[in-house]
């Protein structure tokens, strides 16, 4: 009787893991079109500019709780943001906007996405240098502002939050 028992609850249990991996085969071919879908969305010059305002200011709000939670010497959440910083630095590069005749992505390939880098590995093996690596990147966006004829877009660290509804410290 036990030895039933064992027959029928093992192919019970071969049953549900052949059923799942039909099924997970299936939800990933579902995953593959519509990324093939999503992949073959032109975007216009028009949209690709408001996308790039939009991940601009982004980057602006990233880039400021970073630094609040490097000065608060919260090392977790200020590899939270930077790699969110990264992230915009990375669409950047896919997308490539340009604007005046300057590719932006290239130029944020370059100039942006090395420092963001830096500073994320920085603050993953925690080797304490983080405010001249936060420093670095900040030239770099204005740097990258500069070259592009937009020298009077400044950035600087932050004083004080934008958001003072999150705590920053540990």
């Amino acid at each position: 009787m036990k030895n039933m028992a064992n027959t029928i609850l093992t192919l019970l249990l071969l049953s549900v893991v052949v059923y799942l991996l039909i099924d997970n085969s299936a939800l990933k071919s579902q995953i593959s079109a519509i990324e093939e879908k999503f992949s073959a969305v032109e975007i216009s010059e028009g949209e690709e500019l408001d996308l790039l305002l939009i991940n601009m200011n982004r980057m602006q709000i990233y880039s400021d709780k970073l630094w609040h939670a490097i000065d608060a010497e919260n090392e977790e959440l200020a590899r939270f943001y930077a790699h969110e910083v990264e992230e915009v630095m990375e669409w950047l590069e896919e997308v490539n906007p340009v604007e005046d005749g300057y590719e932006l992505g290239k130029m944020a390939k370059v100039k942006g996405l090395p420092e963001a880098e830096k500073l994320y590995h920085a603050l993953d093996e925690k080797s304490g240098s983080y405010v001249n690596l936060y420093d670095a990147l900040i030239q770099s966006c204005n740097a990258c502002h500069t070259a592009t004829g937009h020298a009077f877009l400044k950035v600087k660290r932050p004083e004080r939050p934008v958001f003072t509804n999150q705590s920053y410290s540990k």
